[in-house]
């Protein structure tokens, strides 16, 4: 992935990000500091 495209999230953020090498939509929050995968779904799912 490249870098100008990442963002840092803020507490009480998510944001979405597609791994084209997996296939993947992954889903994350940053909830008070701590970093969650709220969502992992094949593309093929959705």
């Amino acid at each position: 992935m490249k870098s100008e495209k990442i963002k840092t999230l803020k507490p009480d953020e998510c944001g979405l990000i597609y791994d084209e090498k997996r296939g993947l939509l992954i889903g994350v929050c940053n909830k008070n500091g701590e970093i969650k995968v709220t969502l992992k779904k094949k593309i093929e799912e959705i």
